[in-house]
């Protein structure tokens, strides 16, 4: 069906609480059936439970996906000061890879519910 991995990365130079999506995915036969909303709303909310802020993801191939869910272009990954310099100096600049930034509400009643109970199949 789909898979994602939440990886905390530890705070970036701003002072915001930084965790990367890596591994997305859905199964081309589950597409267009909401599966890849409700993984991303199971991962955000994950994030926001685990102290998070900011999520961010890198890629080398367009993320039209992430952008129409709020996910913005920041530009190359590789110098990218809203990632912490840990994660930075793992980037192979030679590869592109352009990171992708969202901005996590912070938790209140409206969207303190457990991963995966707001979206569900």
């Amino acid at each position: 069906m789909g898979c994602a991995l939440l990886v905390p990365l530890g705070v970036s130079p701003d002072g915001e609480r930084v965790a990367e999506i890596g591994a997305f995915c859905v199964d081309v036969v589950f597409r267009g059936t909401g599966r890849g909303d409700s993984l991303l709303d199971y991962v955000e909310q994950d994030a926001r439970l685990k102290g998070m802020d900011r999520l961010v993801l890198l890629t080398t191939r367009t993320a039209d996906w992430f952008n129409q869910r709020d996910f913005r272009l920041a530009g190359p990954a590789w110098c990218s000061e809203l990632l912490p310099s840990e994660r930075r100096q793992r980037i192979n600049p030679a590869r592109n890879s352009q990171l992708y930034v969202k901005e996590l509400a912070p938790l209140d009643d409206k969207n303190r519910l457990q991963p995966g109970t707001r979206i569900g199949f």
